[in-house]
């Protein structure tokens, strides 16, 4: 099953203070939304307002606490008004093709709001959509977001629905080209390990061949390691009285060292 929390709106707010005859005198600040990526605001969106698809929606706007916020952020026009949409379809637990869409849309702009991917996912599995079709999705995303823990969590929940790992190695070797240290990735990694069994047999052979030749290309890539032994020796305590498992690791680093001093 594709299990999933759905948590309180998660939108970048600050606590304003309330508004005082003390500070009559002082202007407002705003701050912009630094998650916003070029790529969202270089996009030419159609504004939702004159999108017949969502005229029979009424938007809710964000409620900032006060007539007179210190600290409103300064949300672009186009982010400001997809999440007023948002709030008026969570508001009628509405999950369709267009919801996606508009769950699409704010990820462009925002791809660190939790709760677009939470109700993302819970959509996904309302309309028995084909999570093989997400991941195609989800990918360029991925690659562009690569330390996102929203992206690392949808995914999981995705391939935890697929019931299978199948593909997720090389997508992966993709992740690593760009930075082979990523903790999130390896977290990630690890993960399939652990909840797909990918200990023995052609898959543990997989994970090996991946480590090594990252540490053929740096030998100090201590996530490489830590994988290594998480394959290798992290299933069971048992794994240390195999004495010939011991002894060929010993080896390997002893071989992987001596390929570090002769560089």
């Amino acid at each position: 099953m594709f299990h999933f929390l759905l948590h309180a709106e998660g939108t970048r707010t600050t606590s304003p203070l309330r508004y005082h005859p003390t500070f009559s005198n002082l202007q407002p600040q705003t701050f912009p939304l630094h998650t916003v990526s070029k790529m969202a605001r270089d996009k030419a969106l159609t504004p939702l307002s004159e999108d017949p698809e969502w005229a029979d929606v009424t938007p809710i706007p964000q409620v900032e606490g006060s007539t007179h916020p210190l600290a409103a952020i300064a949300y672009e026009d186009s982010y400001s008004e997809a999440m007023d949409y948002l709030r008026a379809v969570m508001a009628a637990s509405e999950m369709s093709d267009r919801v996606l869409a508009l769950t699409d849309r704010i990820i462009a702009m925002n791809p660190a709001h939790y709760t677009i991917w939470l109700y993302r996912a819970r959509t996904l599995q309302h309309l028995k959509k084909d999570l093989r079709e997400e991941l195609d999705w989800l990918n360029p995303t991925a690659l562009r977001h690569q330390k996102n823990y929203q992206i690392w969590h949808h995914r999981q929940m995705v391939v935890e629905g697929l019931g299978t790992a199948e593909g997720e190695a090389d997508f992966l070797k993709q992740m690593f080209v760009k930075d082979s240290k990523n903790y999130h990735v390896w977290s990630y990694r690890q993960w399939l390990v652990k909840r797909f069994s990918l200990w023995e047999g052609e898959a543990r052979e997989r994970e090996i061949k991946d480590v090594e030749e990252l540490l053929e290309q740096d030998v100090r890539n201590n996530s490489a390691w830590n994988h290594r032994w998480f394959v290798v020796l992290g299933k069971s305590a048992d794994a240390f009285e195999d004495k010939e498992t011991v002894d060929k690791e010993i080896a390997y680093v002893f071989m992987s060292r001596q390929s570090t001093i002769l560089c």
